[in-house]
């Protein structure tokens, strides 16, 4: 008799809440802050994919690499259920470094177009026009030492 009323009263009880997976599905992300390189550029530089299951360790990894570039000031995310909790909507916010300088290349006695055309497809956020921060010359360097190299 007791273990009938314990059963019904703890069937009458509300359901605890469920603890949330870590990771869901990237159902949507979008850019917010861009006027310089486009959403589909930063996305691409951030790492995230739509479909894949992502968490918290996911938008602080897209946001150190987006730091790392050496093109923006600042960058932040949020990330909010969506599909009724099924997945993540994600937004990453950016602020871009708006002074920018022409590039050029000298005394490299190389094909210049053949090099540009590597470096805007090694770097989806190299222009004509880009930020004099150490890290987006390093990595302009870095992959013009090794299209050189080849």
């Amino acid at each position: 008799m007791v273990r009938l009323l314990i059963a019904i009263l703890l069937s009458t009880l509300p359901a605890l809440p469920q603890a949330r997976p870590s990771k869901l599905p990237l159902a949507a992300l979008k850019v917010e802050g861009n006027k310089i390189y486009s959403e589909s550029d930063i996305i691409a530089v951030s790492g995230l994919k739509i479909g894949e299951a992502v968490g918290k360790d996911d938008f602080e990894a897209a946001h150190g690499r987006l730091l790392a570039t050496g093109a923006f000031e600042t960058a932040g995310y949020r990330f909010d259920p969506a599909q009724g909790g099924k997945a993540y909507a994600g937004t990453l916010q950016v602020s871009e470094i708006q002074q920018v300088y022409p590039m050029r290349f000298e005394s490299l006695h190389v094909d210049e177009k053949a090099l540009l055309a590597h470096l805007k497809e090694t770097l989806p956020l190299f222009r004509d026009k880009l930020p004099g921060t150490k890290e987006m010359l390093g990595r302009v360097t870095k992959a013009s030492e090794a299209w050189l190299a080849k």
